[in-house]
């Protein structure tokens, strides 16, 4: 399985969304490769092991990252961290 990391949050121009979250995968150089991943489940466990579950909802520009969604907001001490998929 390729490494799933958190990047950062999405951002505006004025604004940061805590529950969208960037994603990088290992491998994954172009938005058609990217594009395959749109709909998954993307999971994000805790050092605590609390455990939150979002949605891959689109790809962010033409080099191979990833927009996913979560019902809450992410914690900052995610970013960095790894997320496993489900389809």
């Amino acid at each position: 399985m390729k490494q799933i990391t958190i990047v950062n949050y999405l951002q505006g121009g004025n604004r940061q969304y805590n529950n969208k979250i960037i994603l990088r995968i290992d491998g994954v150089t172009s938005d058609k490769e990217a594009a395959q991943f749109v709909g998954y489940r993307c999971t994000w466990e805790s050092s605590t092991g609390k455990r939150l579950t979002g949605k891959v909802i689109r790809t962010h520009g033409k080099s191979g990252i990833l927009i996913a969604r979560f019902p809450k907001s992410v914690p900052g001490q995610a970013i960095g961290t790894q997320v496993t998929f489900k389809k």
